[in-house]
């Protein structure tokens, strides 16, 4: 019965990553991440390779810059007014 918490939990977990990456808020999505990490270190055999993958996968997930630079689109919209002959 614990199993299925654990993979509830990291489900959880999971989502709240998701959340972050779409809402670009860092915070969660790097806390949601790590406490995955966690419970994947505490509660699963490490030696396994499934597992390896597992965390290896986490870890680049939190490499990815949620909130990346705005870019504008100004210059290209002067760009194609000017092109079309609006002032």
């Amino acid at each position: 019965m614990k199993k299925i918490f654990l993979y509830q939990n990291l489900h959880a977990q999971i989502n709240y990553a998701a959340w972050g990456l779409l809402h670009e808020n860092t915070a969660i999505y790097a806390a949601s991440l790590a406490q995955a990490s966690n419970w994947i270190k505490q509660y699963f055999v490490q030696d396994s390779q499934t597992t390896q993958f597992i965390l290896q996968q986490l870890t680049e997930l939190q490499k990815i810059n949620v909130k990346p630079a705005s870019t504008t689109l100004s210059n290209t919209l002067q760009l194609f007014d000017h092109a079309k002959g609006v002032s």
